[in-house]
């Protein structure tokens, strides 16, 4: 390789990445860095480099020295990591927020079974609405502690066959203390015919729930 140009050795868009560290080094200055070189025969390639100077007996740069290492899978490696990373705090925000959403109507179904005036239907209501919220908490909780979805921040879909009231009416009863809070009327009209769909109940009505607030909340 003596006699020949770095450029035609490594390629030219692999000599247009390092030629600025090249000129440090022929001036003097010991130079080390990472950085991603297009090679000419091996492609991309993450490298770590040391250029030092090599001095002759006036002092003067006469070459100089390079020590190169090849990085890439240590920078693959540290992508994934950084990726499972944002796929974890994505993940966790999200079910950090879902697991709110339960306990507002809970919380409403225990303040109405403190009234003296509750008879059988209401107490049955109150019963029916925690009993579905709690197993809702219970699907969430079940994705916090599957730690191999965290870390792919992927949740688990459960489908089934759901007709559309009830996924409506589920998401109704997650909003209803919001909607009492902000004392707005509200209706819900659904088609008398069962009209289904293929999905997760508690996606779906979650879905439908976070529309209503927002909406709510708009207003």
């Amino acid at each position: 390789m003596r006699g020949r140009h770095m450029r035609e050795i490594l390629g030219e868009a692999a000599w247009q990445a390092i030629e600025s560290y090249v000129k440090q080094v022929l001036v003097g200055e010991q130079i080390d860095f990472e950085l991603e070189v297009q090679y000419i025969e091996d492609g991309p390639r993450w490298i770590h480099a040391t250029y030092s100077p090599d001095f002759n007996a006036e002092g003067q740069v006469r070459g100089f020295v390079v020590h190169v290492l090849d990085i890439s899978e240590r920078k693959q490696a540290e992508k994934a990591l950084r990726e499972a990373d944002r796929c974890k705090d994505e993940f966790l925000a999200m079910l950090a927020h879902e697991l709110r959403n339960p306990l507002a109507p809970i919380s409403n179904a225990v303040h109405i079974m403190k009234l003296s005036s509750l008879d059988e239907t209401q107490l049955a209501w109150c019963s029916d609405v925690i009993s579905r919220q709690v197993e809702h908490l219970v699907r969430l909780v079940d994705d916090l502690l599957d730690v191999s979805r965290i870390s792919r921040g992927k949740i688990e879909l459960k489908k089934e066959a759901l007709d559309i009231s009830t996924i409506v009416q589920r998401a109704v009863e997650t909003s209803q203390p919001l909607i009492n809070t902000r004392r707005h009327e509200f209706s819900v009209s659904l088609p008398t015919e069962s009209v289904c769909v293929e999905g997760d109940l508690v996606r779906l009505s979650q879905v439908v729930s976070n529309l209503l607030k927002c909406e709510l909340r708009a207003e």
